[in-house]
């Protein structure tokens, strides 16, 4: 339920929003009375987030008295979502490639990362651009991964040092 609420938040939706939807999916075409209760919320609440998924294409309406409202199918949803997703990638990557940056001729220092989001792409660059000397330490599983571009490193001229530490409880068979 977390996940879909986030995926709705793209969207601009709410939670209740992606909570009324699932209702929609799971027990199929409603009234905006029998959702309310099932959901137990004013019936204006209800009517006020139904414009809104029908707005974003997510929910489509019976006429009829009363009207009835159903969600439309997983795969429309995901279709929606993932356009939205692409069109918000999109514009964020323009966006962060145009800021302005003051350009340095050269990285130096030592680099720590205290998070894995990222460390690998990172680090695959700084072996890539290396060009004199490369130190780096690791498990041996974190060395095994990296193997094949430090061999590249090696063959393009630069010094690649390691350093593998064991990981107590992890056994390297290899």
């Amino acid at each position: 339920m977390e996940s879909l609420q986030k995926l709705f938040k793209t969207l601009d939706l709410t939670a209740f929003e992606a909570k009324l939807f699932i209702e929609l999916l799971s027990h199929g075409p409603s009234s905006p009375s029998k959702l309310a209760e099932a959901l137990g919320v004013h019936r204006p609440q209800v009517h006020a987030s139904l414009k809104r998924l029908i707005s974003k294409g997510l929910v489509e309406i019976y006429n009829g008295k009363p009207a009835k409202y159903r969600a439309v199918e997983p795969s429309i949803l995901f279709d929606i979502l993932s356009r939205e997703v692409n069109e918000l990638f999109k514009d964020s990557r323009v966006f962060v490639n145009n800021i302005p940056r003051k350009r340095q001729d050269t990285e130096y220092g030592i680099w720590l990362f205290k998070s894995s989001k990222g460390l690998m792409s990172r680090f695959l660059r700084a072996v890539s651009e290396a060009e004199v000397d490369l130190a780096v330490s690791g498990d041996v599983a974190f060395i095994s991964r990296l193997r094949k571009k430090l061999i590249e490193a090696q063959e393009r001229g630069v010094i690649v040092y390691v350093i593998v530490y064991e990981i107590p409880g992890v056994k390297f068979t290899g």
